[in-house]
């Protein structure tokens, strides 16, 4: 099951994502930042 999640690059949610991301290199399938938003897919279930 993929999930994906949609962050809008503020700065409070660029904090947030830099410890997610620290997780996210282990568990997250991509990560795309687009110019408004930074959207990262993580399949559950998949090891």
């Amino acid at each position: 099951m993929r999930i994906i999640k949609r962050y809008s690059k503020t700065r409070d949610n660029i904090v947030k994502l830099k410890r997610f991301l620290d997780y996210c290199v282990v568990h997250c399938h991509y990560v795309k930042v687009t110019g408004l938003y930074v959207e990262i897919a993580v399949d559950l279930g998949a090891g």
